[in-house]
Parts: structure tokens; sequence; C-alpha cells
């Protein structure tokens, strides 16, 4: 009963609330039910959960840890999937893996430009994709431009029990960011360094490299979605990853993740991710003009961003540390003498 009664301290508490208000109102407002409704939404959420699932590890690591070179890298891999898949197995598991293989030399050339040049992410991870964006505009007039293998296609865009498959992949990569985050040292590294850089490097964290792998696993998730969108659409274009530039950020923030680093949830981004969406779809089914999908997801990545930083100053003023970072300074500290 207990636990019940805390649960809105839970960083997950608030956007999953916020899914179900916005799931009412969409029904409450649509002229007639329609479980089609829950299933595309479910859909589109499910490709901005996966890329907001990799900018949760960038984020997490503090400091302004943040991957702009998302929508980049997604274009990219969208167009080499439409290109190089043909109606073989064995050509979507060749084309997955040069994708996978291509998203992870990004994050280690994200990671190489933040840690060993010094170059804040937001300017490091923008300059990384605009030298994809090239390569992606170099291709985009080259071979086809329509998805190849349609059975895979189908399969992307079935269902089960009003699920979309795309879900079903959310709950898998989503299961495994959890194990990494709460059951590995790479996660204990990652929310100490996000914490305080200077504490986990004292306790005998590599810094550098837990920032490495963050941009790693970023890039790899980018590439996959970029891959499983192009399949999804059944094409690709120079734009089909845009939306998704600071969509995923506002999935990390609307999921209750701090936007200064130091914490990471797996089940919020996922209803932060799926809260974006439905945001879109009651705009939508209320009838209000196309411009006012943008203005209110700004407003609402605004407030959210606000109020997370108002709770940060809170807790500096109060003398508050996060207590993994308290907890290895001490032993650092104790150590020394």
């Amino acid at each position: 009963m207990s636990r019940l009664l805390t649960l809105h301290h839970q960083p997950w508490f608030w956007p999953i609330l916020s899914c179900i208000v916005l799931f009412a109102l969409i029904f409450a407002l649509s002229p007639v039910f329609r479980v089609g409704i829950f299933t595309a939404n479910m859909a589109a959420a499910s490709f901005l959960a996966l890329v907001g699932l990799g900018q949760m590890f960038p984020v997490a690591t503090g400091e302004g840890g943040i991957d702009l070179s998302i929508p980049f890298v997604m274009n990219f891999c969208a167009l080499i999937a439409v290109k190089m898949v043909t109606e073989s197995s064995a050509s979507i598991l060749y084309v997955a893996l040069v994708c996978l293989a291509f998203g992870l030399l990004v994050g280690l050339v994200n990671g190489l430009v933040i840690v060993r040049f010094r170059i804040p992410p937001i300017i490091g991870t923008l300059a990384v994709g605009y030298i994809v964006l090239t390569a992606v505009q170099l291709i985009s007039g080259i071979g086809p431009t329509r998805f190849a293998a349609r059975d895979l296609t189908e399969v992307i865009r079935s269902s089960v029990a009003g699920l979309p498959a795309p879900f079903f992949i959310v709950l898998v990569i989503g299961g495994l960011a959890f194990a990494v985050i709460n059951r590995t040292a790479y996660g204990r590294a990652l929310l100490a360094v996000g914490q305080s850089r200077q504490a986990a490097y004292l306790s005998g964290i590599k810094v550098a490299r837990t920032i490495l792998g963050a941009y790693l696993i970023s890039g790899a998730l980018a590439a996959l979605t970029g891959m499983l969108l192009a399949a999804s659409v059944g094409s690709a274009d120079l734009e089909l990853g845009n939306p998704y530039l600071l969509a995923s950020v506002g999935a990390v923030v609307l999921g209750g993740n701090r936007i200064a680093g130091g914490m990471a949830t797996v089940v919020g981004t996922v209803a932060g991710a799926l809260v974006l969406t439905l945001l879109v779809a009651v705009v939508t089914v209320a009838g209000l003009p196309l411009e006012f999908q943008n203005i209110t997801r700004g407003v609402v990545i605004t407030l959210v961003l606000v109020l997370a930083s108002a709770s940060d100053i809170r807790r500096v003023a109060s003398g508050y540390r996060l207590p993994f970072a308290r907890r290895e300074a001490d032993a650092s500290s104790r150590e020394s003498a």
C-alpha cells in the first residue's frame, strides 16, 4: 500500500498519467471508437521511443550531453535500406549490419569529438550530422526509392492484439536498455558520470569511455530506427528522420529524465514518446489547424524544461547532492586519507 501511495514520486508516473488522459481525450473527441486509432498512435510512438531511448544515454552523461546527429543517421540508413535491400532475407540481414555499423561509426566520431577535442555536444554532434547530411544528398539520387522487401514492410505494419509490431521491438530494446542501466557496471558508471564527473573520475570510473559508449548506443539505435522506418513507410527521402531531431529530446525530457543528466528511466522515455505522439493526435482529432501541432509540442516541452530547471535550482539551493555521486566522492576521500 505504501508503494502505491508514493507512485507519484516516480519519474515515469506523470508521463504515464498524461498518456491515459490524452487517450481518453482522443476517444472522447472521436465520433466512433476505433482500435485503429490506438494502433496507429502506438506505431508512431514506437519509432520515436527507439530514438528516444538512444538519446537518453547521451543526456544521462550530463553537462549538456545530447545527440543532434540522430535524424541524419536515420535518413542515411533509410536510403541505404531502400537502395540495397532485396526480397532476400540475407539481403535484409546484410543491410541491417551495414546500417548498424554506420550508426556505430557516427557514434564513435561523435564521442571522440566530445571527449578528445572537448567540443560541446550540441555543436559537435550537429557538425557531424551535417557531414552525414552531405553523404545523404550524394546517395539520394542513386538507385531505387522504394523499399523492395514487401514481406518485411507487411510485418512492420502488422499488429498483434491491437499492438503494432514496432511496439514489440521497443519492448525488446527497452528491456535491454533497462538491464544495461540497472544491472551492469556500465550503467552505474553512466549515472555516476552524469551526477558528477569529478566524483566519478575520483572513484576510478573511465569517464571518457563511458561518454563514448553513450554516443555509440545512440548512433546504433538511430541507424536501426532509420531502416525500420523505411520498411514501414515503404520508401525514403531526404527528410524522413528530420521530425525526430528535437522530438527525441522531447521524449527524454517528458519522460522524467533530468536534462542535467545523472538519471535514466526507460519506462518514462517510452511514455514521453507516446505523450508527444498523442499530443499531435489530440490536435488532429479536435480539428485544429496543422500549425497547432508544433505549437502544442513546443509549449509542453518548454513547460517541462522550466519545471525541471526550477526543480534543479531548488536542489542546489538546499545543498542537495545526488546519492551516488556523494557516496563515491566520500569513498574516494576516505581512500585518499
